[in-house]
């Protein structure tokens, strides 16, 4: 065979594999013509499309919660990791309720929205703490009944230039750090974490006042943090009142914790079925 040999398929060719393919159907394939070329894998009917879908402040929970009970109120709720879904009587979703993370408790007792309105008095306490860190960056606010109270953004020459790795990171695998510019980011390093303790130090009569401390950033930061005695951050590292950040964060500035304020703070309802369809059978 030539080097350069190309197969040249005719139409007659064309028309004969089509026609094979036709007598010939793969598994689970429709028609192979222009109006139906996927494979379907499972019935379109059984994934759930939400037809609406609205967010919500977390100061309307309450409000939101009993509509939704109202709405759904012959149907099954059960718990989910971020709130509560109503199921119909043939076992389908009908409607999701996620509950803004800064109402939500870890009391394994609330197994229905009932039990969230239930103890919504005493979970009312809308002041919350907010630090993303990272290497290099830090971002930390105070937030109160929905209100941005102080915030202080935190930045630090520590990552090596046009390698983008922290000095903490690149000395922990055993780099070397007798350089000029390597003695600057680990002093830039201790200031960071210094500053980061500092801030907390400084707003500690807000801290206190707070019903969840939300931090994002990897252990190593935190543990230079926690490391940090002049002074000493006023929190423990134990304080049951730390929660993680749902959310991933590159670098910490004030947008970005605008940002994570916002998610924590609103909720999000998916309506599956409408209400009146979903009082009756849904089958």
């Amino acid at each position: 065979m030539r080097k350069n040999f190309k197969p040249v398929v005719t139409r007659n060719s064309q028309t004969e594999f089509e026609s094979w393919i036709r007598s010939h159907p793969l598994p689970a394939a429709g028609s192979t013509g222009p109006k139906q070329r996927h494979v379907k894998s499972v019935e379109e009917d059984d994934i759930p499309k939400p037809c609406h879908q609205y967010e919500y402040e977390w100061s309307a929970t309450e409000t939101v919660v009993r509509h939704c009970i109202d709405q759904f109120s012959s149907s099954t709720w059960l718990p989910t990791a971020s709130g509560f879904q109503a199921l119909g009587s043939s076992g389908k979703v009908l409607c999701q309720i996620d509950i803004p993370a800064v109402m939500l408790t870890t009391d394994d007792k609330m197994r229905t929205p009932e039990d969230l309105l239930l103890h919504m008095p005493n979970a009312v306490r809308s002041q919350h703490l907010i630090a993303l860190l990272v290497a290099d960056a830090a971002a930390i606010g105070v937030w109160k009944n929905g209100t941005l109270l102080r915030h202080r953004v935190l930045t630090g020459y520590t990552v090596r230039k046009q390698q983008g790795k922290a000095q903490l990171a690149y000395q922990r695998q055993g780099g070397g750090g007798r350089s000029v510019g390597a003695r600057i980011r680990k002093r830039e390093t201790r200031r960071l974490f210094q500053a980061f303790s500092d801030t907390l130090v400084e707003w500690q009569e807000d801290i206190a006042e707070c019903r969840y401390l939300y931090h994002s950033g990897v252990t190593r930061v935190w543990n230079e943090v926690w490391a940090c005695q002049r002074p000493a951050p006023p929190v423990a590292r134990d304080d049951e009142r730390w929660r993680k950040v749902p959310i991933s964060i590159r670098r910490p500035r004030f947008k970005v914790l605008e940002h994570v304020a916002h998610r924590l703070s609103h909720g999000c309802v998916r309506t599956i079925l409408q209400a009146k369809e979903a009082s009756g059978d849904d089958s």
